[in-house]
């Protein structure tokens, strides 16, 4: 089989985003590559045909890391550019270098972020002239998951990053239509075709039961998993802060004024609506209409990160507490059994308060298309809700739309309640967004950059 060679500062079993989705891509590509994998995992195992490499992580990106638990952003944004890896740079160039000069891998590829892992795999490719895919996944100038940047020069730094990573490899890897559209627009067009849309992607749920009773939601009534209509969100929920009641105190007032000196800002997102308040008020609509519905009704809020005194400061202050239901982290297997045993799944993006098209499209977004539970989507124009508009059994409705969503929620919920089966089919969706279809979508692409010995058939990527 034809040699790859793999970078990702992120690897299983770490539960970061890019390492979960790493797993089942890694697992099919296998079948038709020997990986070498260069990471910074602990813990980390070879197996089959993987074979891991180590390079330590560096101090820098772990004093970044308690800089940001103190909410100290702004000094580690201005003291590192683009994120606080760039230690890691040498001594993964050093080990990646050794392995191709030792095994003459036949392609690179680089699974961003932190997007100084990019430096490793363009600094490998003008070593050593190997092929060399990059696999931006957010893109470093999208304003959805960078509103704003610490200064004007960090934002013209992130737009030459990214133009570089185009022009010194031979395919870049984005999962949005919207960012490759946006970026390739400045290029001429022999450097667009090397931008390519593959999306991300997720294994199927594990069906079976939910670890989380189904009694009533603040109520202490009990009830079978029959006569309740459970709503799930999974992952973290970023408004909190913003709305809670809680009056600043002067030193948090001076801290955010501090964090907003220099900035330069693309658009404001509206935090407020990425939270479970706005369909929590949907929820206590449709109870108001459906009074003997209480208690049966509620929405189960999965990954929550935010201290209890404010989560419980700001469903009080909006009367949601007695139909949303905080939990916190779980493992992926487990996400993937809440989202399968749902009535109905939740998602929301906050708002683009100018109005302008957004190019995010979250991961929970084939968790959940990889289900056959109907789906509320709350969504801002752009990527995500495109997506969206022609998958089956997906409700939209503007992030903030308490009303539409009542009447989602209510419609499927008389028609739970009368029996009726809410399940729905997606089987194409299925094929698409699976972990092998994009790891076959991958290896194609690695297959058409390679270098291709004449007279080895076992370049030919599997029929």
């Amino acid at each position: 089989m034809p040699r790859l060679l793999l970078i990702s500062y992120r690897f299983p079993p770490e539960s970061y985003p890019l390492a979960n989705s790493l797993a089942g891509v890694v697992r099919h590509l296998q079948t038709e590559w020997d990986v070498d994998v260069v990471t910074a995992a602990e813990g980390a195992i070879s197996t089959g045909s993987v074979r891991i490499h180590h390079v330590p992580g560096c101090a820098q990106g772990r004093l970044s890391e308690v800089l940001r638990q103190l909410r100290l952003d702004k000094l580690d944004n201005l003291m590192t550019w683009p994120d606080p890896y760039r230690a890691w740079v040498d001594p993964a160039l050093e080990k990646a270098s050794s392995l191709v000069d030792r095994h003459q891998h036949d392609a690179a590829i680089v699974f961003m972020m932190p997007f100084s892992s990019g430096f490793v795999g363009t600094a490998l490719k003008s070593r050593t002239g190997i092929p060399l895919v990059l696999n931006l996944d957010d893109s470093p100038t999208c304003s959805d998951m960078h509103p704003a940047y610490p200064s004007r020069w960090h934002y013209r730094q992130s737009i030459r990053l990214e133009d570089m990573f185009i022009r010194a490899s031979d395919r870049v890897i984005y999962v949005s239509e919207h960012n490759r559209d946006r970026v390739a627009a400045r290029h001429p067009a022999s450097f667009r075709e090397r931008l390519r849309v593959i999306r991300c992607s997720a294994d199927p749920p594990d069906v079976g039961p939910s670890a989380i009773p189904v009694s009533g939601a603040g109520t202490g009534r009990d009830a079978s998993s029959d006569d309740v209509f459970r709503i799930v969100y999974t992952g973290a929920m970023t408004g909190w802060y913003a709305l809670d009641p809680m009056p600043r105190s002067p030193s948090k007032r001076l801290y955010q004024a501090w964090n907003r000196i220099g900035q330069h800002r693309l658009t404001t997102l509206d935090r407020k609506t990425h939270s479970p308040v706005y369909i929590g008020q949907a929820i206590q609509r449709v109870l108001r209409r459906n009074p003997t519905w209480r208690g049966r009704v509620y929405l189960d809020v999965f990954g929550n990160t935010y201290p209890d005194d404010v989560t419980q400061r700001v469903l009080a202050d909006y009367g949601v507490s007695d139909v949303v239901r905080l939990h916190g982290r779980i493992k992926p297997d487990a996400v993937r059994t809440e989202t399968s045993s749902a009535d109905l799944l939740f998602m929301s993006l906050p708002d683009r308060l100018d109005g302008s098209p957004g190019g995010r499209i979250s991961l929970k977004t084939y968790e959940y298309a990889l289900t056959d539970r109907p789906i509320l989507a709350a969504l801002p124009d752009g990527e995500n809700r495109s997506f969206l508009t022609a998958v089956p059994g997906v409700h939209l409705t503007g992030p903030s739309d308490s009303t539409a969503m009542a009447d989602v929620i209510e419609d499927l919920a008389h028609r739970t309640f009368d029996g009726e089966d809410l399940s729905v089919s997606r089987p194409k969706l299925r094929k698409q967004v699976s972990s092998e279809a994009r790891a076959r979508a991958i290896s194609d692409l690695l297959f058409e950059v390679a270098v291709v010995s004449d007279g080895d058939a076992a370049f030919s990527p599997a029929a």
